[in-house]
C-alpha cells in the first residue's frame, strides 16, 4: 500500500457513505413539487433536491400558520430557487442580485472564498452540467425573466420584481417579509441583509441561509449576527440555516 493512500476500510467507508448519499437525495428529489423539477430539469439551480425540500416546506408551513410578508431572495443567480418560492407562495416577490460578474470577496472572507473569486474572474469558472458560468453572461437579468415566463410567471416589477446591483445599493426591504432566502457565501453581504431584513421580518417569519455550513463565511457573519438579536433563534443548520423570529 502507499505511505499516503488511506486503509482500505475508510475508503469502503467513504464509497458506502457516497452511495446513501445518492440514494438520499434521489429519494428526496422524488418528493419535489413540479416547479422544482423543473428548476432542475432546466439547469436553473445550484441547490440539491434536500434545500429545495426544506424551501417548500418552509413555504407551506408560513401559509398554513398565516404568517404575514413577502418572500425575498438575495442571490438570485440563474433564478430556479427564486422561480420556486415566487410560484408556491401567492405573495410578492423580490430577487436581488448583481446579474453578473461577482463582487470581489472582503478582509473577513477565508481564502477559499478568495480563491473562488480568483478562478471565477480569470474565466476558468464552469456552470451547471457544463454550461457557461451564468456569471459571464451580459443578458442574465433577461434570461432569469424568461425563466421565470416559463414558469408562468411575469417579472412585472409589481408583484414580482428583479433588483440589479450590490446589495448595500438596492436592498432596503419595507413591506413586511416572511421568508428571506439568502444564498451568498461572503461574510459582508450576509452580514448586511441579515442587518437589513431583520427589522422587517414578520414574527414567526424565517431567513434562510444556504451556506451558513460551507466553506465560505457565512456561518460567521450568522453566528455573530445571533449573538447580538435576542429575538433570533437558529432553529436548523442543515440542509441549510434557518432562523426563525420569535
Amino acid at each position: 500500500m502507499h505511505p499516503s493512500a488511506p486503509p482500505p476500510a475508510l475508503t469502503r467507508f467513504r464509497g458506502v457513505r457516497a452511495f446513501l448519499g445518492r440514494i438520499y437525495r434521489a429519494a428526496i428529489a422524488t418528493r419535489l413539487s413540479e416547479v422544482s423539477r423543473q428548476v432542475r430539469r432546466e439547469r436553473l439551480t445550484y441547490l440539491p433536491p434536500q434545500k429545495l425540500r426544506s424551501l417548500e416546506r418552509l413555504v407551506a408551513a408560513l401559509e398554513r400558520d398565516g404568517v404575514d410578508g413577502s418572500f425575498i431572495e438575495c442571490g438570485v443567480a440563474l433564478g430556479g430557487s427564486a422561480i420556486v418560492l415566487a410560484k408556491l407562495g401567492d405573495r410578492p416577490f423580490a430577487g436581488y442580485d448583481v446579474f453578473g460578474m461577482m463582487p470581489a470577496p472582503g478582509p473577513d472572507d477565508p481564502p477559499s472564498i478568495h480563491a473562488r473569486y480568483a478562478e471565477v474572474t480569470s474565466g476558468r469558472a464552469a456552470g451547471i452540467g457544463g454550461d457557461d458560468y451564468y456569471g459571464y453572461r451580459d443578458d442574465l437579468v433577461h434570461a432569469v425573466e424568461q425563466a421565470f415566463a416559463s414558469a408562468g410567471l411575469c417579472v412585472d416589477g409589481t408583484r414580482i420584481a428583479l433588483h440589479a446591483g450590490l446589495f448595500e445599493h438596492t436592498l432596503r426591504p419595507e413591506r413586511p417579509v416572511a421568508l428571506a432566502h439568502i444564498d451568498c457565501d461572503r461574510h459582508d453581504p450576509v452580514a448586511l441583509c441579515l442587518e437589513r431584513i431583520w427589522p422587517v421580518l414578520s414574527p414567526g417569519g424565517v431567513i434562510v441561509l444556504d451556506d451558513y455550513t460551507g466553506a465560505g463565511a457565512c456561518g460567521t457573519a450568522t453566528d455573530t449576527f445571533l449573538d447580538t438579536h435576542s429575538d433570533a433563534t437558529l432553529t436548523a443548520t442543515r440542509p441549510h440555516g434557518i432562523i426563525r423570529k420569535r
